[in-house]
C-alpha cells in the first residue's frame, strides 16, 4: 500500500465508525468533532461523480493541474457496503 492508501483506509475506518454510531454515513458539512472525516466524504462524492462520467480520468484543482481521479470499483464498494448516500 502507498501513503495515499493508507491515508483514504483510515478515513474509511473512521467513517465506519461513525456510521457504527450515528446508523448512517451522512456526516455533516460542518462537524467539528471531526472535519477532516466531514471534507473526506465530501471529496468521496466528488470523486464518485467523477468516476460515474466515463470520459473523465482527471480533473483540474485550483491552480489548473490534472488530477487523476481517484475512486475505483473497491472504494466504491466499501462505501456501497456501509450505506454511503451518493
Amino acid at each position: 500500500w502507498n501513503v495515499t492508501e493508507l491515508k483514504w483506509q483510515e478515513m474509511y475506518d473512521n467513517l465506519v465508525a461513525y456510521q457504527s454510531e450515528e446508523g448512517h454515513c451522512n456526516v455533516p458539512e460542518r462537524f467539528p468533532e471531526d472535519q477532516a472525516l466531514s471534507n473526506w466524504v465530501a471529496r468521496q462524492r466528488k470523486e464518485y461523480k467523477l468516476f460515474c462520467d466515463n470520459n473523465a480520468e482527471s480533473e483540474k484543482d485550483a491552480m489548473g493541474r490534472s488530477r487523476k481521479m481517484r475512486m475505483t470499483p473497491e472504494r466504491l464498494k466499501l462505501l456501497n457496503d456501509i450505506g454511503f448516500e451518493w
